[in-house]
Order: structure tokens, then sequence, then C-alpha cells
């Protein structure tokens, strides 16, 4: 069946500026949430790191390690950060603890949506000869949708791709450049984090700690990338005005679990 756009957005709406100054206004105003979530998600990561350079692991065992972190604590960080952005972009202010709460809940969904993804994204460009950021494009709103609907990994795709069809050169200048700098400042801090910690010892409580600071920081980082999907997301589902994903402010789509 081919493939059909939503509605057509005015390009002032997916322009560069207004999507970055919206962005950061949602991360400036969840910054401690983000920074706490951030905290929690941490560990897992610093752990596999750790435990990875004290085996002296080989690259294909220590991205097996990475890859489950991801899935394991990883895709709950960004549902997590994302819900907190849809509240704020709805007009609410939701704590640490429910966002966490729901990124928990919307696991299962989310790892499914982010091995499948992945996949997709690899095969793209491996096989297709195809860039892989383009081929993220399709499926870089499933974060926002898993936020802020109870739709399944399934729906949250077929829906990111539909969203996404006939408006992926306007995505491409935010969310790219978002992709591209939270990119660089994440391998520039990773390099650095690298250079420190060959200095000390794999298990030490030092590395570790070291270790958890690094990935706290990538994790905020990522939160700007989190915050231009939700951004970007919003938009164009006004512009589809479809229902029930278009909520009223004040309100989500899929009620937050008790804190």
């Amino acid at each position: 069946m081919a493939e059909t756009a939503e509605p057509s957005l005015p390009p002032s709406k997916l322009a560069f500026r207004p999507i970055l100054g919206r962005s950061l206004e949602f991360l400036r105003g969840s910054l401690p949430s983000c920074a706490a979530i951030a905290m929690v998600c941490a560990p897992p990561f610093a752990l596999a790191d750790r435990v990875a350079a004290h085996f002296r692991f080989g690259l294909f065992e220590s991205l097996h390690g990475f890859e489950l972190a991801q899935l394991l604590t990883g895709v709950v960080a960004s549902v997590s950060m994302a819900r907190l952005f849809v509240g704020a972009q709805r007009g609410l202010r939701l704590s640490a603890s429910q966002a966490i709460l729901w990124g928990i809940r919307r696991w299962p969904a989310a790892a499914a949506v982010a091995y499948v993804s992945g996949l997709a994204i690899s095969a793209g460009t491996i096989a297709l000869g195809i860039p892989g950021l383009l081929v993220a494009l399709n499926f870089c709103l499933a974060t926002p949708l898993l936020a802020a609907t109870e739709l399944d990994a399934n729906q949250a795709l077929r829906r990111s791709r539909s969203l996404a069809f006939g408006h992926r050169k306007q995505m491409f200048l935010p969310l790219g450049s978002a992709l591209l700098g939270a990119a660089l400042l994440s391998e520039g801090l990773a390099r650095l984090a690298e250079l420190a910690l060959s200095r000390l010892p794999p298990l030490g409580l030092p590395a570790f700690l070291l270790a958890i600071f690094a990935q706290f920081s990538v994790l905020l980082l990522d939160g700007l990338l989190i915050a231009c999907q939700v951004t970007v997301w919003a938009a164009l589902e006004e512009a589809a005005a479809s229902q029930p994903l278009s909520a009223g402010r004040g309100s989500l789509s899929a009620p937050l679990p008790p804190a």
C-alpha cells in the first residue's frame, strides 16, 4: 500500500531556530528532573564499561555489553526524558519519579523500538547505501509517541514513519543538527573519559565514579536531541490534528502512573 503524507506543514514550523529555541526551553525547564533521570540510569552503563575494561573484552563483546545496557536502561532514560518534555509541551510540570515510572512501564515497547529501528538503520546503510541519518528520520518520532501515548512498538514505528513522510527534508536540519551535535560532544567527552580511565584500576571506585559521571553527562547531552524530537513531533501532530494523539494543553493522552 502506498504511503500517504500527513497534512502539509508551513516550513516555519520546522525551521531550525524555532525548533532549537523551543527544545532548549524544554531542556532548561526540566533540567533538574533530567539530571535525576540520568543519575539513575548512568551506573549500569558505567558497570558495563568497567567490567569490559577489567576482563579486556574485545570490541565485539564490549559492543554487546553496551547494547544490553542500552536496551535495559538507555531506552528508559530516553522515554522518561521525553515524558518530561511532552508534559512541558502540554503545560504540565512532571517529577523525575513520575517520568521514570512511565519509562519503566513503557520499557518493553521502547526496547523493541530501539532494536528494530537499529536494525533498519544498519540495513539501510549497509545493504542499500542509504545514510543512516536519513533512515533514522523515519523512526525518530517513536520515542515521543511512546512517551505520550499507549501505542505499542509496531504502532509507534508506523505512526512515526507516517508523520515523517513528506516532511523529512524539513526535519533534516533541526534533528540532524541536534543528532550531530550531541554525537560530537558525546564522542569528545568519551575520549577524555577514556584517557583518564586508562590511568586508573578498572574496577576501582574512582574509575567507577568517573565512568558514572561520563555517562551521566552523555545522557544529559542526549536530552537536547530528545527535546528536539518532542518539539518536531508536537508540530507534526498539530498539523495532522489527529486524535487521540493530539491532546489539549494541560493533559496527556496517556495518564501518568502514580508517583
